[in-house]
């Protein structure tokens, strides 16, 4: 079932780690922002919980790049956008 948030917030690690980000990783994520912003759970997002950390969420914007989130009812709070490998152990 789809899930379209009615707000996105971006935290701070989420604003540090976007501006870190090459301008292809930047471009690529903010494609997986609007395609958020119509269905959380859009097939090529792979939205999945991240095992091991509670309620966070891991949201793939490439095959490298994921996006770590929290979802409080139909607020969506963004946490990081990490490499793959880092994700697991800093989300």
């Amino acid at each position: 079932m789809p899930l379209t948030p009615s707000k996105i917030e971006w935290g701070q690690g989420f604003q540090d780690s976007f501006a870190t980000k090459s301008e292809q990783h930047r471009n690529s994520i903010k494609r997986a922002l609007r395609m958020m912003a119509r269905d959380l759970y859009y097939p090529s997002l792979q939205t999945h919980k991240l095992e091991g950390h509670g309620d966070i969420r891991g949201v793939h914007a490439t095959d490298g790049q994921v996006i770590t989130l929290t979802v409080d009812g139909t607020v969506v709070f963004l946490r990081a956008c990490c490499n793959h490998d880092d994700v697991y152990r800093h989300p």
